[in-house]
């Protein structure tokens, strides 16, 4: 479930194919990193933190069926 101050999450295939200009209500994710991005009314700004990102099913099976 999103915060009540997000519409939607859109998904690109990198932060470079992000729109100009954001929208303040949805969150951005670049798919090659799987990076979270929030727009800021000037800029994109990261929200998670280096240390957690977005993993992928793949990536949760891999890590956990070794």
């Amino acid at each position: 479930q999103l915060p009540s101050y997000v519409d939607d999450v859109l998904e690109f295939e990198n932060k470079a194919a992000f729109p100009t200009k954001g929208e303040a209500d949805k969150i951005y994710v670049a798919k090659d990193t799987n990076l979270t991005y929030r727009w800021s009314g000037s800029q994109y700004v990261r929200m998670n933190p280096p240390e957690y990102t977005l993993a992928s099913n793949e990536d949760i099976y891999a890590l956990f069926n070794k």
